[in-house]
């Protein structure tokens, strides 16, 4: 499903996963993209991409392995659906043979338009109508409906197409990364203050630091620093349903710039989103809220993110798992340097009475 007003793109970001959308959004997949919400980039006709069928696949000789290419001059010979049917988009083969077993992710997450992507194992009897992987909808990207399939594992010996597609009739440049997966264990440190939110369990009801998709009102976790301006939060994050739909649980924090260097450091167990959200002070939640600045955090690769604010000026950190693949609860670990060490005493932190947003 696809958004028909750019709100809904940011619930994919914010919560709520693109099952969820079923309920209210059109399935034709023949209406025209451009007015369904989704950002349109100029197609590529260059001749950069996979092959046509799964006759003519690009050979990969190794991993991990990088391509760019462009899909809008090819035509339209395979489509599964995971879960959306009814595509007619072109597409572009790959194809590998794995010498060992491994553990790999496959990513388009950089690509320019609405992908999907689906491997057939013809060896083991995962083929046409019966892929071995498949995913539209990562939630990562520009808009969150780029596509990534992780930890799948390839055995030894065995051929593997990777089929680079789209959603609807969408078409157009594509950035294919096929890298080793590892898992990552981290250990929250010495010092360091737990975010203290319930576990996730099925029909959770996120209400702990939910920001402005709280219920009834919107709730946020306010972090004070030490006497070096500095504070390491260990949190959980992951993938949970709630009377079926699938979600994601998001931790909002609020927060207080003292000094500069002012910025996030992220380590996580698996893939997660940390974005600086800008608001309007006035209204809060009941206006616009925009993602200024973000970083995707890969397992056990500690990433920066840069804050912007004035001195003593109210910061909204945002964190999240990055897509919608049933990630169990899992840690990650968040420093802010240069943060206060209270809150303004004229700010607080849940307000009534505003727009519920984001679910």
């Amino acid at each position: 499903m696809r958004g028909l007003v750019f709100t809904v793109v940011l619930l994919s970001v914010f919560g709520v996963s693109a099952a969820s959308r079923a309920v209210t959004l059109s399935t034709d997949p023949a209406l025209d993209l451009s007015q369904k919400g989704v950002a349109l980039h100029e197609p590529a006709y260059d001749g950069r991409e996979g092959g046509e069928t799964i006759e003519e696949a690009f050979v990969i000789e190794q991993l991990p392995f990088t391509d760019s290419g462009a899909t809008c001059d090819n035509v339209d010979d395979y489509d599964e659906a995971c879960p959306y049917t009814g595509s007619t988009s072109p597409d572009v083969v790959y194809v590998y043979q794995n010498p060992q077993d491994d553990v790999v992710t496959i990513d388009l997450c950089t690509s320019q338009y609405d992908t999907k992507v689906y491997v057939y194992d013809f060896d083991n009897g995962y083929g046409f109508g019966n892929p071995y992987a498949c995913n539209d909808d990562a939630g990562c990207g520009y808009s969150g409906y780029q596509s990534q399939i992780t930890g799948l594992y390839l055995m030894a010996g065995c051929t593997y197409y990777i089929v680079v597609d789209g959603y609807g009739g969408d078409c157009g440049e594509y950035d294919l990364n096929i890298v080793y997966y590892w898992e990552c264990f981290l250990e929250c440190p010495p010092g360091a203050v737990p975010e203290g939110e319930p576990e996730l369990v099925d029909d959770y009801v996120d209400n702990y630091n939910s920001g402005c998709g709280g219920h009834p009102e919107p709730v946020f976790q306010l972090l004070c620093a030490d006497e070096d301006n500095e504070l390491t939060l260990c949190c959980n994050a992951g993938n949970y349903s709630y009377e079926g739909m699938a979600y994601r649980d998001t931790d909002w924090f609020t927060l207080y710039k003292a000094s500069d260097p002012f910025y996030a450091s992220c380590l996580a167990e698996e893939q997660t989103y940390v974005f600086q959200l800008g608001f309007d002070p006035e209204l809060r939640c009941g206006g616009d809220v925009t993602v200024d600045a973000s970083i995707l955090c890969e397992p056990c690769l500690e990433t920066d993110l840069a804050l912007t604010a004035e001195i003593g000026e109210e910061v909204w950190v945002w964190a999240a798992v990055s897509g919608w693949d049933d990630i169990p609860e899992y840690l990650y670990i968040l420093t802010i340097r240069g943060l206060s060490g209270a809150a303004t005493p004229a700010q607080e932190t849940t307000w009534g009475a505003v727009k519920k947003m984001f679910r």
